[in-house]
């Protein structure tokens, strides 16, 4: 008989994008909303979200870091202006508390071009990879714990 062939691991990305967004449902429910996941069957929507005192709901979508270099946000030009982005670190320490940052897109687009990276060489056969649909990590600062920004 042949040895079972070990399963392959997931990536790391797919373990943080996870932690995040069911951190950021955890937080939200502890806020006094309703939250529903889509677990990726819906495109740009993570949660649905409607806070118990409103029967407005709004779409959030999530998107997760675990070290502190840019959050890798998709197209800054695609959709609405006012479109919801929830950002969460998720700190490769356990035990160490999410942080969460509550920004539109417009706001998002607007920071992003307050820094933009330098270019870096890369080691040979390395494709590089382009930050400009991405928010480094630092730019996002003004947005964290703003909870306001949802609607209630």
């Amino acid at each position: 008989m042949d040895a079972a062939k070990p399963k392959r691991a997931r990536g790391k990305s797919h373990f943080t994008q996870w932690a995040g967004q069911f951190g950021m449902a955890a937080e939200l429910t502890r806020r006094g909303y309703l939250v529903g996941l889509t677990l990726g069957n819906t495109p740009d929507t993570d949660l649905f979200c409607q806070h118990i005192d409103s029967r407005d709901s709004f779409a959030l979508q999530v998107k997760s870091l675990s070290s502190k270099t840019y959050f890798l946000i998709g197209c800054f030009t695609a959709g609405s202006a006012d479109d919801l982005f929830g950002l969460v670190f998720v700190p490769p320490v356990p035990g160490r508390p999410l942080e969460f940052y509550i920004a539109t897109r417009d706001e998002l687009r607007s920071a992003a071009a307050t820094y933009r990276p330098t270019r870096r060489r890369l080691p040979e056969g390395q494709p590089y990879r382009s930050f400009a649909d991405g928010i480094a990590y630092r730019s996002v600062a003004p947005f964290r714990d703003r909870w306001d920004r949802l609607p209630r």
